[in-house]
């Protein structure tokens, strides 16, 4: 049997090393006063009711290879500040760098491991009544221990384990927009596949299982104390896309709006952006995002009088993520063609928001969207159903949007039924190329016992609204909160 060792330790889990972070007197309540160790051993006790007779292994810290293939279509990320891996803050809170866990889904004990024993890690622990971490080096004899006879479960990129070999059926392959040499640009080079490798070849007797179908489950149904976090996340969204959208007016840079925004969000409490700004105007809207990333300067437009522009922007807080998004008109108006293209949209799009209801798949609410607009055909100018027909089929096949929690899922389940504790962004898109023209709504909606809310109901979505907001352009800074005591709250 070969060791792991710390060699191994620090080359295969690409820790990042920083530390806790010491509390700052009045500040925003932060992920310590935010979440409870009760509500944490609740989900361990769930995640153990799901796969009993088990052990889960699990590494900590968002890793740079991770955040690298998530946002590969990102133009401006860049390696962020510590932030720990979802699923591992998901099942224990722990807020600290450089740990590594086994769960045992019988006993339900969650034992942490970190390069030492540091005081800060001791406090962790403690408040999150959790055993005292061990060192790494007692890792491998522990783990060897706990899974005798029992599976592993890993945060594999397969979707399931073949036979007790421990050897994975590969359900595809990693893509990547940059050069094969660069770590994450083959298969085989994620965080994960380098740490599944390793464990494989240590445990070969193992039987190996991946995590991630079990736990996505789990986490699309947020409770109590999550909901807490993701509504303040699309409070501070509001606030952002709020300050953004009034800033737009005719001779302002695409990227002032995105600054305005991120800055407004920091104000707000948010510690770090859930995505890069997204703003996209004139010949540009009409395009997706991912085409923009590899030119310098083209995100970069000066917005001219007449054209559209999408308002693209979410915040992160304590973990939990936000997504939204407006196509409003630079000139603070729709003109009366827009107003028709607009109001025929925002018409689709409501139906489909109506669909929100328990026991609904998600694919019918694109249905919905997609049946109202067809029946609107006939009335829209001749000039314009091409791209509306384009819109009913796109929308009528393809996901309405995507689920939030600690990320940005984008992983659909179109067939499932939509069941009370989720909370999706949904979105529709309408192209209409030759206008550069561009309608899209994203709203995050919770799905409730009796039908649905939009957490995101103050950002303004009808023409009036919109127009109102932006007859007074607001100078481009940052928009503080107004009142700092009730952002506390």
């Amino acid at each position: 049997m070969k060791m792991l060792g710390r060699v191994y330790i620090a080359a295969a889990l690409v820790v990042l090393t920083s530390t806790v972070a010491a509390e700052q007197t009045g500040k925003l309540p932060g992920v310590r006063e935010s979440f409870t160790a009760q509500n944490f051993a609740a989900r361990r006790a769930a995640l153990a009711r799901a796969i009993p007779h088990s052990v889960v292994v699990l590494f900590g810290t968002k890793s740079v290879l991770d955040t690298w293939e998530e946002q590969r279509y990102n133009p401006h990320w860049h390696i962020q500040n510590f932030r720990q891996n979802e699923n591992l803050f998901y099942l224990s809170g722990f807020d600290a760098p450089s740990v590594a866990a086994i769960f045992d889904t019988d006993s339900r004990v969650l034992q942490f491991y970190a390069p030492e024993n540091t005081p800060a890690i001791v406090e962790e622990t403690k408040r999150l009544q959790l055993p005292a971490a061990r060192t790494l080096g007692q890792f491998e004899a522990d783990l060897e221990k706990a899974a005798s006879g029992r599976p592993i479960y890993i945060e594999s990129r397969e979707s399931y384990a073949k036979g007790p070999s421990g050897a994975f059926v590969v359900a595809g392959t990693a893509v990547g927009t940059y050069p094969r040499f660069l770590p994450g640009g083959t298969p085989g080079t994620f965080r994960e596949d380098v740490i599944q490798a390793a464990l494989v070849a240590r445990y070969p007797h193992a039987e190996f299982r991946s995590l991630l179908p079990v736990i996505r489950e789990q986490r699309k149904f947020l409770d109590a104390e999550e909901l807490a976090a993701i509504r303040k996340a699309v409070s501070i969204s509001v606030a952002a896309l709020t300050a953004g959208i009034g800033a737009v007016k005719p001779g302002v840079q695409d990227i002032q709006i995105g600054a305005v925004m991120e800055c407004t969000m920091r104000l707000n409490g948010s510690q770090i952006r859930a995505y890069a700004p997204d703003i996209q105007t004139g010949p540009n809207i009409a395009g997706w995002y991912t085409e923009l990333f590899d030119q310098y300067d083209l995100a970069n437009r000066v917005m001219q009088a007449g054209e559209m522009t999408l308002v693209d922007q979410g915040a992160e807080y304590n973990y939990y993520q936000s997504d939204l998004a407006r196509s409003i008109p630079v000139s603070g108006k729709f003109t009366p063609e827009q107003q028709v293209l607009y109001r025929a949209y925002q018409k689709a799009w409501q139906a489909g928001l109506n669909e929100f209801k328990p026991g609904n798949p998600f694919q019918k609410v694109g249905e919905a969207a997609a049946q109202t607009m067809q029946d609107q055909l006939a009335q829209l100018p001749a000039w314009a159903r091409p791209t509306a027909m384009q819109f009913v089929a796109a929308t009528r096949s393809g996901a309405p949007g995507h689920f939030l929690s600690t990320t940005l899922d984008l992983h659909h389940d179109m067939q499932a039924p939509l069941k009370p504790g989720q909370v999706m962004a949904y979105e529709i898109h309408w192209f209409i190329p030759e206008k550069n023209w561009r309608f899209t709504i994203e709203d995050d909606i919770l799905v409730t016992p009796t039908g649905y809310e939009v957490l995101s109901q103050a950002l303004p979505r009808d023409i009036e609204a919109i127009e109102k907001l932006m007859a007074h352009p607001s100078p481009i800074g940052c928009s503080a909160p107004a009142d700092p005591v009730a952002m506390r709250r």
